[in-house]
């Protein structure tokens, strides 16, 4: 498969529309999900980004100026879930709203076809990002150890039982879901993530400088 350059493909293209680029950064650490629109008509231009949620919508940046909101006030991008949905059309929602309901995300997108802007008929692209193991594994390859651990926590957590199920979100509140009492393992992000949890309805929190601040039954600790 030939490797091409956004940038350049881009920049040889006089009109190239609506896009969406769904990959991993350059270092291969973080998952990546990006959205362009372009516009040929005034009504078409006359629109800006605005986020919504865990997701973005476009809206009217003159309200005055908006003709028809058809086929282009939409929202783009939605989390549902452990999930992120991103398309270049209002079939975002379509998809949102049938997988919350169990629907697969192919099952999703059978229920829609290109838009109704004849002559051009264009196709509704669309993409997903699924934050489980299969995801994560298919982002970042099977073997993902810390860089200064050599652990691979993924498979680390799981070996303390049969029954371990791993969660993957970038919201600390996806974890809700679950459970009303957490643990919050990060460090320097603590204070922030213990006060999304708790305005998040969170009952029960404990970071790791709250655990172990005296010894039991002569056990090591820190009481800082």
């Amino acid at each position: 498969m030939k490797k091409l350059e956004l940038a350049q493909e881009l920049s040889s293209n006089a009109y190239p529309g609506r896009g969406i680029v769904i990959g991993k950064s350059a270092d291969g650490k973080y998952a990546v999900t990006a959205y362009f629109i372009m516009g040929r008509s005034e009504n078409s231009r006359n629109r800006v980004f605005i986020e919504e949620g865990r997701g973005i919508r476009t809206e009217a940046f003159d309200p005055s100026k908006l003709t028809d909101p058809h086929l282009i006030i939409y929202a783009p991008v939605r989390v549902l879930g452990n999930k992120l949905i991103v398309t270049n059309g209002d079939q975002t929602d379509t998809i949102y709203e049938l997988m919350d309901k169990q629907y697969t995300f192919e099952q999703s997108l059978r229920s829609r076809e290109f838009e109704d802007d004849a002559p051009n008929y264009t196709p509704r692209i669309s993409g997903i990002l699924r934050f489980d193991e299969k995801g994560f594994r298919a982002l970042f390859g099977q073997a993902t150890k810390h860089r200064f651990t050599g652990v691979d926590y993924i498979e680390y957590y799981k070996s303390f039982g049969k029954h371990i199920e791993i969660i993957f979100s970038n919201d600390p509140k996806y974890i809700l879901n679950y459970t009303k009492n957490v643990i919050n393992c990060d460090i320097h992000t603590r204070a922030r993530t213990r006060r999304i949890l708790k305005d998040a309805g969170a009952e029960r929190i404990y970071s790791l400088d709250q655990i172990m601040t005296e010894s039991v039954d002569g056990s090591g600790y820190n009481e800082k």
